[in-house]
């Protein structure tokens, strides 16, 4: 059985046996095409952050049964999509979510919370803990 996963949403509201066997099997490719549009929508380039250039291409000409994204590719989708949604409850604004991901925060070393969370799952967490903070008053 597979998940349709309509929103970006879908992939970030907590762990569920679902979606971790979704994510063992592999997220369709449209759940790159979903994430990119949702985040980045003016960013054609912004789906290659999750997945190589000719890895995607290869996978879209497969169709959205065959095209699936690797473990590790389907798990970096997840985690972004948990910090993404993170940011929205946080800054409240599409726009000003983008503006914190894409911009270097000194708690994470001057780097910028994209980058970070792209780096694995401790940098995801790393940046969940600077939401958090921001979200009770206690971060920079």
């Amino acid at each position: 059985m597979s998940i349709t996963f309509d929103r970006v949403s879908d992939l970030s509201g907590g762990p569920t046996m679902a979606l971790i066997d979704e994510i063992d099997r592999g997220l369709s490719i449209r759940a790159v095409d979903r994430l990119a549009d949702e985040v980045a929508p003016t960013d054609k380039s912004f789906k290659y952050h999750f997945v190589s250039r000719p890895t995607y291409a290869r996978r879209k000409a497969q169709g959205p049964i065959k095209g699936r994204l690797s473990k590790t590719e389907s798990d970096r989708v997840v985690r972004f999509a948990r910090v993404w949604e993170f940011a929205l409850r946080v800054w409240k604004s599409e726009g000003a979510a983008r503006a914190f991901l894409g911009r270097p925060h000194m708690l994470l070393e001057g780097r910028t919370p994209l980058a970070v969370t792209l780096s694995g799952e401790q940098g995801g967490r790393m940046v969940e803990d600077v939401l958090g903070r921001l979200h009770h008053g206690t971060g920079v």
